[in-house]
């Protein structure tokens, strides 16, 4: 595989100034947008995790999912990209760190990837989402934690909303944190995942992270697809923001 960083001079790439995404949903921002409470998409919505008390406080991304991110994410997982994974990862971390010193999250105490089954982590040769929340969390000065532990589930790529809720109670806690309280509990996590779809995935996990009593909960990914109605909108915010 190329060296990710001759691969990103090529393409000119850079992750989106926070000031382009949602905070609270990780969606792409359409100008003069006012989301100070969130955005058309998820203003009004509960932030919290499913029906638990636990705060969802932010979404941190380095863009939306199109070119080059579309085609860098499945190649880390099908081709094993670990270079890239762990290069991503840190431009997540800055972009963690940013949105720290902007007030919109709060510092995590740790990260928590979320867990690949261990059948298709030896297949593909790779965890992907562990090797980006490892990078993460260097960047962030913090521990990576395993916490979560995966049940073999449906594809997500490629599956419909139906699919993704069918395979709700995918996640249980590792041993050393099925106790409610022993190792996370209180804590602030920052959840690392490769792309946000329509934010299944990270509610069970974040559903699952609850009951070990966690204090509140961050998502960090390397995309987030906009839903269609927002996507064409988006289209032309890159052209709008470079006349800047």
């Amino acid at each position: 595989m190329p060296h990710p960083e001759l691969v990103i001079s090529e393409t000119g790439w850079s992750r989106d100034p926070i000031d382009r995404f949602c905070w609270r949903c990780g969606v792409t921002r359409v100008p003069f947008e006012d989301v100070s409470q969130g955005c058309g998409e998820c203003r009004g919505r509960p932030s919290r995790i499913g029906a638990t008390r636990i705060p969802t406080r932010a979404v941190v991304r380095l863009g939306r999912y199109g070119p080059p991110l579309s085609q860098w994410s499945p190649a880390i997982k099908q081709r094993a990209w670990r270079q890239m994974a762990q290069r991503l990862g840190v431009e997540l971390g800055r972009q963690a760190i940013e949105m720290i010193h902007a007030g919109a999250m709060p510092k995590p105490d740790c990260v928590v990837p979320v867990p690949v089954h261990w059948a298709r982590s030896l297949l593909r040769g790779i965890n992907h989402a562990q090797a980006i929340a490892e990078a993460v969390a260097s960047e962030l000065g913090v521990a990576c934690v395993p916490a979560l532990r995966a049940c073999l589930a449906a594809r997500q790529a490629g599956g419909d909303a139906a699919d993704r809720m069918g395979n709700r109670g995918r996640f249980t806690l590792g041993r050393a944190f099925a106790r409610r309280g022993a190792g996370l509990g209180g804590a602030e996590v920052l959840l690392i995942d490769d792309v946000r779809t329509t934010g299944s995935t990270t509610l069970e996990a974040g559903r699952t992270l609850a009951t070990a009593g966690i204090r509140g909960l961050s998502i960090g990914v390397l995309a987030v697809v906009d839903p269609p109605r927002r996507a064409s909108l988006a289209r032309n915010v890159d052209k709008f923001w470079a006349r800047g």
